[in-house]
């Protein structure tokens, strides 16, 4: 029924909203749900807003991977940080610090440590943290991609603005000839904005900024730590490195 509507309201929402007889709650969360495979942003948030209480945590995870996909990431935002205490404003790193557990494979705007990299292991350290209780422990052993993300996170921003990342990092024997970095890059097109000097080998916790700028179609960056690249392969990485105290500025008077 809502294909037929929407094919008969040439792709207008509201109107197909009324073809589709969409009035209960369940009508409405399956409205949204083919409205985001359409990539319509404003549209799904509006039936989302309608029936929220209606969404299962599923179905709203569901809605931020097509709106991600479809590159509505505002949208996205808004329906994910519906359910998310905290995560109310844009220019935001959430859970900066490392408190919450760890997410493999995730699609939104949470830390996200990737199933691509078998020869990394990722856990929480309460022992060694830079603030709070806890902070990311990496345990480098063995090749891995350079070019795949180890740990990245999707932030909300403005055009044409200035930031500065913040960061904390301690290392312990790394030895690659690809060593790890922070790079800042466009969702959208995959441009870089930002990069952070090699991180250390080995040292006690020192804080590092990154600084960039958006463009004017920009909306989200992806800030990810990656490997440099290596001048041959195999590239194999050892060694332990934490992560923590992460946070995002606005840089005032510089747009």
């Amino acid at each position: 029924m809502i294909d037929l509507a929407w094919s008969l309201s040439r792709q207008d929402a509201r109107v197909a909203e009324q073809l589709a007889g969409i009035e209960s709650p369940d009508s409405r969360v399956a409205f949204a749900k083919f409205l985001a495979r359409q990539g319509k942003g404003k549209e799904t948030v509006e039936q989302f807003r309608l029936a929220a209480t209606s969404f299962s945590d599923e179905n709203k995870g569901e809605l931020v991977q097509e709106l991600v996909t479809a590159h509505a990431y505002r949208d996205a935002f808004d329906i994910w940080s519906y359910s998310n205490a905290g995560a109310t404003k844009e220019a935001q790193i959430i859970d900066g610090g490392f408190e919450g557990p760890i997410t493999f494979g995730a699609t939104d705007f949470s830390w996200n440590v990737s199933r691509q990299q078998p020869t990394v292991e990722a856990s929480l350290d309460t022992a060694d943290k830079d603030s709070g209780s806890k902070s990311l422990r990496l345990a480098f052993n063995g090749d891995s991609p350079t070019s795949a993300p180890i740990v990245s996170q999707m932030i909300i921003v403005k055009p044409l603005q200035r930031y500065r990342i913040n960061f904390a990092v301690k290392a312990k024997d790394i030895v690659s000839g690809g060593l790890p970095i922070i790079r800042v890059v466009d969702a959208r097109t995959g441009v870089t904005f930002g990069s952070s000097k090699s991180l250390p080998q080995n040292s006690g916790w020192q804080h590092m900024p990154i600084d960039f700028t958006s463009s004017a179609e920009t909306d989200a960056v992806v800030l990810k730590l990656i490997r440099n690249e290596c001048e041959s392969a195999p590239c194999p990485i050892f060694g332990l490195l934490w992560l923590d105290s992460v946070s995002i500025e606005e840089v005032k008077g510089e747009r």
